[in-house]
């Protein structure tokens, strides 16, 4: 869990090598904090920042927040996560500031494993940033005090497949059974709504970018009209 923060940074730029010398350089001034179970991740504004820099940020900080929380699940520790924005103050292993508890509260207010936007956020993000479902949709996300408020959700199966080892297609229930007790965790019955919560905001993106969720072999090729496995046997078979 300490590095699982630095592990996300170093996977997105090995995705971006050689692509993009500025997303290299702004990666490295996201800063990760672990304490107890809680990660805290930060990214700031430089005080001359353009909007295209803001716009920049944003698209960077959802991109790698998003991947996180994906790279979590996979290896069996869905996590609840909020994304928060305000004045903060870091400095090695000490941090305060209000987005940060804001951030903490909702986080343990969520009664499922997904990373959110708070209020704050979301209105700051939208200044700069018109993002769409496949980077965050609106969801109605479930909380332990009941408080019912559409969020904007990061959508942590709009990457491209290929980026994991472990795909969506497939039962989702057993998928988000088997993230929640790997590693010889339990699931106790006060559990079990946050398990099947996590499992109904996986259908939800299925609804909004089905493709993602689509076993390779049922996937059709647009020029023969055939599932893309069966042309490429009869390929390799010719």
């Amino acid at each position: 869990l300490t590095t699982a923060g630095e592990s996300a940074k170093d996977h997105f730029l090995k995705l971006v090598k050689g692509n993009d010398a500025r997303l290299q350089e702004l990666i490295k001034e996201i800063k990760t904090l672990t304490f107890s179970d809680t990660i805290l991740m930060t990214f700031a504004y430089p005080e001359n920042a353009t909007e295209q820099d803001k716009k920049l940020r944003w698209n960077l900080f959802i991109f790698v927040a998003a991947l996180f929380s994906r790279r979590m699940f996979d290896y069996g520790l869905p996590v609840r996560g909020v994304v928060s924005f305000g004045k903060f103050f870091v400095k090695d292993s000490c941090f305060a500031g209000k987005p940060i508890i804001d951030a903490y509260k909702l986080s343990q207010d969520l009664n499922l494993a997904a990373t959110v936007m708070d209020n704050n956020a979301a209105q700051e993000c939208k200044r700069w940033y018109h993002f769409n479902h496949w980077q965050a949709v609106e969801y109605l996300a479930p909380r332990k005090s009941d408080f019912k408020e559409q969020l904007f959700a990061l959508n942590i199966a709009a990457f491209p497949r290929e980026w994991f080892g472990k795909p969506l297609h497939g039962d989702l229930t057993q998928k988000v059974s088997e993230s929640f007790w790997a590693h010889n965790k339990d699931i106790s019955p006060s559990e079990y709504g946050k398990l099947q919560n996590t499992e109904m905001f996986l259908r939800y993106l299925k609804l909004r970018t089905p493709g993602q969720f689509l076993d390779p072999r049922d996937e059709i090729d647009p020029i023969t009209g055939k599932p893309k496995w069966l042309a490429s046997e009869n390929t390799q078979s010719s």
